[in-house]
């Protein structure tokens, strides 16, 4: 019973130090891109530094303040400067009530719709650096 007992501690330490470890990389390289009265938007450093073409895949994460269900999401995307337009790979949703979403699609099909504020923000950041 004991063995049990400290294999559990154990468990939860490694999985504490894993969660935390995620949560400090996951702050670590985003740069602000908007923030207004619907949230804070940012874009990963290293994901951005690595486009050097006219379509360009980037992680975003949107901290949303006034959702009623969604806190948070983090999207891998593809934009598109030239035709003006993007597709998402991978969209990871945190919901209010704790629970967590992820939808991946290989081969989404591009949105023509840039006139959401914080998908032209991410536009008029992402393809002004050319």
């Amino acid at each position: 019973m004991k063995t049990w007992s400290t294999f559990l501690q154990i468990g939860f330490l490694l999985l504490s130090l894993c969660l935390i470890t995620a949560k400090k990389a996951e702050c670590a390289d985003w740069v602000l891109v908007l923030e207004d009265e619907k949230g804070t938007f940012y874009i990963d450093r290293v994901t951005f530094s690595k486009n050097t073409t006219e379509v360009k895949e980037v992680r975003e994460l949107s901290i949303l303040k006034n959702h009623p269900e969604i806190s948070r999401h983090t999207e891998l995307a593809e934009y598109d400067c030239i035709a003006k337009k993007r597709r998402i790979f991978t969209l990871l949703t945190h919901f209010r009530n704790g629970t967590v979403s992820l939808k991946t699609n290989n081969s989404p099909e591009w949105e023509t719709d840039t006139s959401q504020p914080g998908v032209e923000a991410f536009f008029r950041f992402i393809c002004a650096r050319q």
